[in-house]
């Protein structure tokens, strides 16, 4: 009899806590994490805009800072992963001086490099990925093409390529959101589950009577 009494304080225990109370925090809690979440990713977006903005100004100061600041941020933030970029105007940049300084070889090295410039300026964008790939290729066709290749150091085009992952779970406000959601969820099934236990016992005690 005790024990009867027992789950049925139990049940109406658990039964002060309303379903509506919890899923309006749950509807709140899920409001509030996708918001932070949103902002996260927002302010991902400018910092990496910034460092493609250092890029196209030639601003290596300004790409080192920014490539810093993107990468703490990312960091320590949720929804944050910045896909991969690539410096296109400072590996361009690069590419262009290394054949400068290539080209300044004696003999007819100069020659060849302006005959396979001739060649690619037409069809691509200059010191792009394809138009250093066409400039190679040119340049194999000619026989003395071999010192001057050995004196040519082109920068690694992965040198350039960045690409930052945001860890699952972090500490600020779009995670702290994210563990009250999830222990707003909890609650809702172990209520649900306690309840049901309660009154399976309940119906058990109500047989033996």
């Amino acid at each position: 009899m005790e024990n009867r009494k027992e789950v049925k304080r139990s049940i109406k225990n658990l039964r002060k806590i309303k379903t509506w109370q919890l899923v309006l925090l749950l509807f709140v809690g899920s409001f509030a994490s996708a918001t932070f979440l949103r902002i996260n990713n927002v302010e991902m977006s400018k910092r990496r805009e910034a460092v493609l903005k250092s890029d196209k100004a030639k601003d290596l100061a300004g790409i080192k800072s920014g490539l810093y600041d993107l990468s703490s941020f990312v960091a320590s933030h949720m929804n944050t992963s910045t896909g991969t970029f690539f410096l296109e105007q400072t590996y361009r940049e690069d590419v262009k001086q290394a054949y400068e300084k290539a080209s300044k070889a004696e003999g007819e090295h100069g020659n060849i490099f302006v005959k396979a410039q001739e060649v690619c300026a037409p069809k691509f964008s200059s010191w792009s990925l394809a138009y250093v790939q066409c400039v190679d290729q040119e340049l194999g066709k000619f026989p003395a093409a071999h010192s001057y290749e050995e004196s040519l150091e082109l920068p690694k085009a992965d040198l350039y390529r960045h690409e930052f992952n945001a860890s699952l779970l972090s500490f600020d406000p779009a995670g702290i959101s994210i563990i009250f959601l999830a222990l707003i969820v909890l609650i809702i099934l172990a209520r649900a589950i306690s309840l049901i236990i309660l009154k399976i016992l309940l119906k058990r005690y109500k047989t033996r009577v």
